[in-house]
């Protein structure tokens, strides 16, 4: 609340679900261990009902074991313990990839969200032009706004850092990181598109 959140609470999954049928929120961060209903059990029916939160989930857990299986599968974890400027950074990181505040007049509908898994290259951005060194990384999904790739560990996107992106032969596009985190000894980050990408264009990638 201090950082500018508007924030509600539940004391368990089934309680979650109940104010998520009233409300429409911009982000959930959830325990894995609750009463009546488990974090993933929460995390299941809410991919299901409501598909626009499933890329704004965040775990939190004391288990630095499971934190990394739900990285590995896409899905953001903070391992306990961990600093109030971690959580907010996480928070921030995702509200910023997925576009910000949850949907009003349609709590069920989200932007489009393609696993394109494919091969792309990455150069730093110096001076509004790209660097001419680039590193092979990978793309796990990409939306109109944002993209999630996986790089070798010896690479380490930082947060804040302006790249250029060349996925196949649709072009360079200029992006920027707003999170990195380590998943399964690969560095995953989530970049922000500097322009919008049309989903036509991105089906055909």
């Amino acid at each position: 609340s201090a950082a500018g959140f508007g924030i509600d609470t539940a004391g368990n999954g089934i309680e979650a679900l109940h104010k998520l049928a009233d409300s429409a929120y911009a982000l959930m961060v959830s325990d894995m261990e609750m009463p009546f209903l488990d974090g993933i059990g929460l995390y299941l029916r809410v991919k299901e009902d409501y598909p626009y939160l499933k890329e704004r989930f965040l775990f939190i857990t004391g288990c630095s074991g499971t934190a990394r299986e739900l990285s590995g599968m896409g899905i953001m974890a903070l391992a306990k313990p961990f600093s109030p400027h971690e959580l907010l950074g996480s928070v921030r990181g995702i509200l910023h990839v997925s576009g910000g505040p949850a949907p009003s007049e349609a709590k069920r509908r989200r932007e489009a969200r393609f696993a394109k898994a494919a091969a792309c290259r990455i150069a730093p951005f110096h001076d509004g032009h790209g660097a001419n060194q680039e590193v092979e990384a990978r793309v796990e999904d990409i939306s109109e706004r944002g993209m999630k790739l996986r790089c070798p560990p010896e690479i380490t996107l930082g947060s804040g850092m302006e790249v250029s992106v060349l996925i196949g032969n649709s072009g360079a596009r200029k992006a920027k990181v707003v999170w990195t985190m380590m998943s399964g000894g690969f560095s995953l980050s989530g970049l922000s598109l500097a322009e919008p990408v049309p989903a036509s264009a991105i089906a055909a990638m």
